[in-house]
Formats: C-alpha cells, sequence, structure tokens
C-alpha cells in the first residue's frame, strides 16, 4: 500500500482552527508570488478556469518546476516523444473505449513509470528518472486520455488522488497509478464476478472523498511541492508554493491548513532567531491571505516571550519559569490560558531536564508545581511521561525491580487509567526482555505470570506469555534436536499447566515438521511428529499433530509414486490407512498405488509380481473394480 507525500496535514504548534478562505487578491512581499511570466500565466488562467496560454500538460511542467523556456520545450518534447512510443502500441488494439483506457494505463507503466516513490510529486521526476507518486501519476495518466478521447476526473480522498476514467456510459472505472496493477481494481475484499483484478483500498484517511477537473490537480502540484519544502525546512519555498496552490484550488482544505502551519512555523523560527520584525510581517501577510486573526494574534503573544524563550533554549528553565511568572504578575487582569500553558511548559521541561539528571524528588515537585498553575491533561499526559521516563533510568541503574517500584509508588494499579495500564506494561515488558536477554526464562515467565494476575483478560498479555514461552522452548532445543528437546518442553507444561507451553510445543513440532516435509525429509518428520505423539497429547493438540502425521504419510507415499517406486509408496500408504482407517483420500491412493504397480509389473511381464500385487490390493480392498479389471486383464 503506497501513500502521497502531499496530502498531508501538518501540525500547528500553537493553538488555533483555521476557518477562514484564501484570498486570492492576496499580493505577497515576504515572498515571490510566481518564479516567472510563464507560471504567473498559468496560475491565473488555471484559477479562472481559462487556460488559454499554455496546454494543460505544459502547465503540470511549469508547475513541476519547468518555468525556462528550454526546460519548458524539454519536457514537452519528451511528452511527445512518449505519446508517439504509445500510439505505435495503441493500433494493436480495438476501438473499445474501456481497452483503450486500460490499455493506456498499461503502457504509461511501460514507457513512463518504474518506481513509486512518495517524495517524487511532479512531472519531472517522471520523465527524468520514471519516479512517481499518487498526483504525479494522476495528472500524467489524465493528460494520456484527454490525447486519446477519454474523459477523466481526479478523485480527492484525505492523504491521497487517484484517477477516473469514464470510457463510455455513466460507469466511472477507479484507477490507482500508483500499482500497475491499479486499473479498476477491487474496493471490496470480495470477488463474486471472478475477475482477475487486484484488491487495492481506497488510501486516504478516514473522511470524504470529492472530484475535481485535472486542472485542479496542477495545484496539488503545488501543495505537494510546498509540503515537501517545509518538511526540508525551505520555508519561504513552502510559502510561495502553497499559495500558488491555493490560487488554483482555494477551497483546498489541506492546502489552507498547511500555508496557515508553514507561515506561523516561520515566523517562530524567524522570532527565535532574532529576526523580530520579519517574524512580524510574516504575520501580518498570514492574516492578509487567511484572515487567521486568532493564530497570528497567540503568535505574537509568544514572540514577546522571546527572552523566556532564549533562556530555555540555553537549559536555564528556572530563569524562564521566573520571567513568565513576573509577566503573568504584571498583567492588569488574569493571565490567558497562553500565558498558563507556557508557563506550565517552561515548569515541565524543568521538571524534565531534573529527571535527566537523576534528580527525581524535584521533578515530581516541579510537576506538582505545574499542575498548580492549571491542572490539564497535558500536565498528567507529562506527570506519566516524566515519571515513566524516570522509572526505566532506575531500572537501568538500579534495577528494575527499583524502577518499577518507582513507578508504582507514584501509580498504583488501583487508581490507574488506560495511559497509566499502558506504560506499566511497557516496563513490565523491558524487565521482562532484560531476564529473556540474560537467559533467565524461568524468570522472566514468573514475571509476566504476576503481570497476568494484575491482568487476567488483557489479550497482550496472554500473547507476550506465548512469546516468553516460545523463547525459552528455542533455548531448550538450541542445543539439541527438537525430538530430543520435547520432552523437556512437555515437562514445562506439566510443571505450569499453562496452555501456552502445549501451544507452543505443538505448534514448533508442526513448524519443525512442515520444515522437513518442505525439503521432502519425510522420514524425520516422521519421527519428529510420532514423538510428539508418543507424550499422549489429546483434544484439540493432539488432533493438530495427528493430523499433520497423515499429510506426512500422504505426502511420502505420493512422493514414491511420481517417482514409480510404488513399492515404497504402498508400504507407506498401508501404514498411514492402518494410523487413519476409513480415510477416503488414503484409500483412493492407496488402491492407486496398486493399481500402478500391479500395470507396471504387467507391463515389464513380471506376472508373477503383478497377480501376487493384485491379490494382496484386493484383500486390502475386496471387489474393487479398478484391480479386479486389472486382474481380468493379467489372466
Amino acid at each position: 500500500m503506497r501513500y502521497c507525500i502531499g496530502l498531508l496535514i501538518l501540525l500547528v504548534l500553537l493553538p488555533g482552527i483555521l476557518s477562514a478562505a484564501y484570498n486570492t487578491s492576496f499580493i505577497p512581499t515576504v515572498v515571490r508570488q510566481f518564479s516567472s511570466p510563464a507560471e504567473q500565466k498559468v496560475v491565473s488562467e488555471l484559477a479562472k478556469g481559462n487556460l488559454t496560454s499554455y496546454s494543460l500538460v505544459e502547465a503540470g511542467f511549469i508547475a513541476s518546476g519547468a518555468t525556462s523556456n528550454e526546460s519548458l520545450a524539454r519536457y514537452t518534447s519528451r511528452y511527445r516523444d512518449l505519446l508517439a512510443k504509445i500510439r505505435q502500441d495503441l493500433p494493436l488494439m480495438d476501438e473499445n473505449p474501456r481497452s483503450r483506457a486500460k490499455k493506456l494505463f498499461d503502457l504509461m507503466f511501460k514507457h513512463a513509470m518504474n518506481a513509486y516513490q512518495s517524495e517524487q510529486t511532479t512531472l519531472l521526476e517522471i520523465f527524468d528518472a520514471g519516479h512517481f507518486n499518487c498526483v504525479s501519476s494522476t495528472l500524467l495518466y489524465n493528460l494520456l486520455c484527454a490525447e486519446f478521447g477519454l474523459k477523466t476526473r481526479v478523485a480527492v480522498v484525505p492523504g491521497h488522488v487517484f484517477s477516473q476514467v469514464l470510457p463510455g456510459g455513466t460507469t466511472w472505472i477507479d484507477a490507482e497509478t500508483t500499482s500497475s496493477a491499479g486499473f479498476n481494481p477491487l474496493r471490496e475484499r470480495t470477488n463474486p464476478g471472478g475477475e482477475d483484478r487486484v484488491f487495492i483500498e481506497d488510501r486516504g484517511q478516514s473522511g470524504g472523498k470529492s472530484f475535481v477537473d485535472t486542472g485542479r490537480l496542477v495545484a496539488l502540484l503545488y501543495y505537494n511541492r510546498g509540503t515537501l519544502a517545509h518538511t526540508q525546512g525551505r520555508s519561504s519555498d513552502a510559502v510561495a508554493l502553497l499559495m500558488r496552490a491555493l490560487t488554483i484550488f482555494p477551497q483546498h482544505k489541506e492546502s489552507l491548513e498547511n500555508l496557515l502551519a508553514t507561515m506561523l512555523e516561520w515566523a517562530k523560527k524567524e522570532g527565535q532567531t532574532g529576526n523580530l520584525d520579519l517574524a512580524m510581517r510574516i504575520l501580518t501577510e498570514c492574516d492578509m491571505a487567511l484572515g487567521s486573526k486568532n493564530e497570528t494574534q497567540a503568535m505574537r503573544e509568544g514572540l514577546v516571550f522571546n527572552s523566556a524563550q532564549a533562556a530555555a533554549a540555553r537549559g536555564d528553565f528556572a530563569t524562564a519559569v521566573r520571567q513568565i511568572e513576573s509577566w503573568i504578575a504584571s498583567l492588569p487582569g488574569q493571565p490567558t490560558v497562553q500565558h498558563k500553558t507556557a508557563l506550565r511548559g517552561y515548569i515541565l521541561q524543568w521538571a524534565q531536564q531534573c529527571m535527566q539528571q537523576g534528580k527525581y524528588s524535584e521533578m515530581v515537585s516541579l510537576i506538582d508545581r505545574a499542575a498548580r498553575s492549571g491542572q490539564d491533561s497535558f500536565v498528567d499526559s507529562m506527570r506519566l511521561h516524566l515519571i515513566t521516563e524516570a522509572a526505566k533510568n532506575l531500572s537501568r541503574t538500579r534495577g528494575y525491580a527499583q524502577g518499577y517500584g518507582f513507578f508504582n509508588q507514584h501509580f498504583p494499579h488501583s487508581v490507574e487509567n488506560a495511559s497509566i495500564r499502558q506504560n506499566r506494561l511497557h516496563l513490565y515488558g523491558l524487565w521482562i526482555t532484560s531476564e529473556i536477554e540474560s537467559g533467565k526464562y524461568e524468570e522472566a515467565y514468573v514475571l509476566n505470570r504476576s503481570l497476568l494476575e494484575l491482568y487476567p483478560s488483557n489479550q497482550d498479555v496472554r500473547n507476550n506469555a506465548a512469546w516468553v514461552v516460545q523463547r525459552w522452548m528455542a533455548s531448550v532445543s538450541s542445543n539439541t534436536s527438537p525430538a530430543q528437546s520435547l520432552p523437556v518442553m512437555y515437562g514445562m507444561y506439566q510443571k505450569y499447566r499453562e496452555p501456552v507451553f502445549l501451544d507452543e510445543l505443538v505448534n514448533g513440532t508442526l513448524r519443525e515438521s512442515n520444515r522437513l516435509l518442505q525439503i521432502r525429509q519425510f522420514e524425520k518428520a516422521e519421527v519428529l511428529v510420532k514423538k510428539a505423539r508418543d507424550l499422549g497429547i489429546t483434544g484439540e493438540s493432539g488432533n493438530k499433530l495427528a493430523g499433520m502425521h497423515r499429510v506426512i504419510l500422504f505426502n511420502w507415499s505420493v512422493f514414491h509414486a511420481k517417482r514409480d517406486e510404488y513399492m515404497e509408496s504402498i508400504d507407506i500408504g498401508k501404514r498411514a490407512l492402518k494410523l487413519f482407517p476409513g480415510d477416503g483420500a488414503l484409500e483412493t491412493n492407496l488402491v492407486s498405488f496398486y493399481y500402478n504397480a500391479g500395470l507396471t509389473f504387467i507391463n515389464t511381464r513380471q506376472y508373477d509380481r503383478a497377480s501376487r500385487l493384485i491379490t494382496e490390493g484386493l484383500a486390502e480392498f475386496p471387489g474393487n473394480p479398478n484391480l479386479l479389471k486389472l486382474q481380468q486383464y493379467l489372466r
């Protein structure tokens, strides 16, 4: 399953919800609005829905970064070369529109695309190296379809885009262009029609689906490029690219959110490095572009705390806390939520510093101080995080018993919530893993049993018990054969009477015997299974072992039969049927072994051997018509 790099909502560090739309008439000054006159024309015309100066193909190349006349001509020429290659293959097909759409899809992969890469979002990467993601591949397919008279549209889901083609009628066909098997893929994990199609998920996150024309898809090229620029730390480029995307597609939610996030983060970065004038200009233009007064005002307040931020950057959290507390004290009214949040943040960072320095009592005192400044879920989560990390540190330096004791002191089992339980399980897991790595398998198992007493219905704990047993049993069998280790493993089961021991014994036996079966070591496989069955295991586990024993004998006999070694196949088949009387498949195979062996002896004029063998077969299967027929033929 592949996902595109774009169509990804960036996290905004300051609180706030974007509710405004993009102001398409806004002209920025903090970034270059367009990189070339060609780009200005393309963006402006696509915004109006009237692309006249350039073809849509050229617009796609320009939006991909081919803004000079030379580069545009070079990539346009490569596109024409691709069209020529495709046209050479298309006459070989009929004129059915659906077939044409499928053929175009296949030829696109054949002649243009060879490797999905999430960050390769533009048409340029396709024509340079064959690298693509969902946006670039969808655009190319829709362009090719337009060249050959096929109607398309773009399906937009959160996190992903794909093409839909209308080859005739009213039924749109999905084209998942990130996969060479993605034409008309199954969207359900059923295939009632029996068509040979591949299941491919509609790969967006939860949310609605919308449809746009191919021109709007050009905006997503800018969006993805902007998102990538942001991840690479190129804030000004990211802002310019996202603004171009929104000029074309002003309703695109992810572009709106990412532009706000990028401009806020850019302003914050400039403020932290002392470029406050530029930071304020960025925030002012953010307001002009998005009308995001709440978000930018919160950032302006944050810039006032620059001195405290600088102190925190030096690790001097005591000074940062003192500065924020002094600021709050100087306010004419009640402190804002942002002020309280900032104060708690610095106190908690100070607590984290104490945790890292091993000052655990001071750490706990600071967490309590943060809570007194305004209790919220973040303080609770940080308390859990820091105490958990302190417990880990204590475990490494003073032993896991000490570490877990510290955690339990602050979070007793009687008052835990889901998050506390998760961290308690994590600490226990580290403890158990440490015992495993030290070769103390029984100690690890006993620890897990104590954990099961706390959480008897927790499936993860039960699954971990199986893992511990598996490692324990692997250790037991590491210096001996699987057959020799079986009694020891069975002794573990008898000691603890935990089904997981028996399950692992049986499953391990099945895995090893199946491995031997695959490499045709039939005798060794049977010895192993018989050894396990001789332990007297009953119930479902015993049935599994018996089933594997039958499979081994079945395949062993067939193996000899395929090599015309019928006497060996008969011997094994007789033994199998004795162990599994009434098994129809085994009876059928054994009859065929007798028949083929008898026929072989007849054909080689070994009539006495044939007669004895047929007589033996009829004694085993009286009245069998095939053997009777063979006997009559012999006479």
